[in-house]
């Protein structure tokens, strides 16, 4: 395998402490202007015009598909939070695009706690 070729497929999972109509809310904000595609609990981004590399290149092949899938809910005394599994599966994305890609959705997504 060609050590410059990155990864035909990573997955990255995250427990997320947000409903289904909350995150694609908050995806709208964080997508911006940029074209995504919504199927169901399948959300897939194409990262071109997302993400520079470091030498200011597009990767115009990356391309991200998000699954959400619903949790039981985290119930602590009589308050209850909602809870999201979300399945980040990127395909010829180098590792540096899907850090700088997580890092912006974390940004993104990050509540406030106080």
């Amino acid at each position: 395998m060609d050590k410059h070729l990155p990864p035909p497929l990573v997955v990255v999972v995250k427990d997320m402490a947000y409903s289904r109509r909350e995150f694609l809310a908050q995806f709208k904000l964080f997508a911006k202007q940029r074209q995504y595609h919504v199927h169901n609990n399948q959300l897939s981004l194409a990262l071109k015009n997302f993400i520079v590399d470091a030498q200011g290149l597009e990767n115009t092949s990356a391309q991200v598909v998000i699954k959400l899938n619903n949790a039981h809910n985290r119930n602590i005394g009589a308050l209850s939070i909602p809870r999201l599994s979300v399945n980040f599966e990127f395909a010829h994305c180098s590792r540096v695009e899907q850090i700088a890609f997580i890092k912006q959705f974390d940004l993104s997504f990050r509540r406030g706690g106080g």
